[in-house]
């Protein structure tokens, strides 16, 4: 008997020590970009709307300019664009990195956040590739 509930209470030690040492799942995870670094470093040189998004963790953004393409590493859908939604001030703006470079002045940023897995299904299969929350000083 004794050896049993010895056996049983290890099993349960390590079982606990694992599930407090794992880490979590990034499914439905909000990530945030600290805005108060870049607007030091916006002082210095010109900050684009990319150099917010590549701050992101799990972000890989390519290329300069109007021409860049933004996607949110293992989020895909096969055969479609893969785009982010881009949704500033709660308004979508749409899946074009242009068309939001456009319509937002850099230097009116506040937050950048990002949403993916079930934290995005708030935006129902136009967010299925993640979503780039961008709010603005108000």
């Amino acid at each position: 008997m004794k050896m049993t509930s010895v056996i049983s209470l290890i099993i349960l030690v390590i079982g606990l020590q694992a599930c407090a040492t794992s880490e979590p799942s990034s499914e439905g995870r909000v990530v945030e970009v600290d805005t108060e670094e870049l607007e030091r470093q916006e002082r210095a040189t010109n900050v684009e709307l990319s150099d917010y998004l590549r701050r992101l963790a799990g972000v890989t953004v390519s290329g300069s300019g109007n021409n860049v393409s933004v996607q949110i590493g293992g989020i895909s859908t096969f055969g479609a664009n893969t785009e982010p939604l881009y949704v500033v001030d709660g308004q979508v703006v749409g899946t074009s990195y242009a068309g939001v470079n456009n319509f937002i002045n850099v230097r009116d940023i506040d937050t950048v956040r990002l949403l993916k897995g079930s934290a995005a299904s708030v935006y129902g299969v136009r967010g299925a590739n993640g979503v780039i929350l961008i709010e603005t000083r108000k």
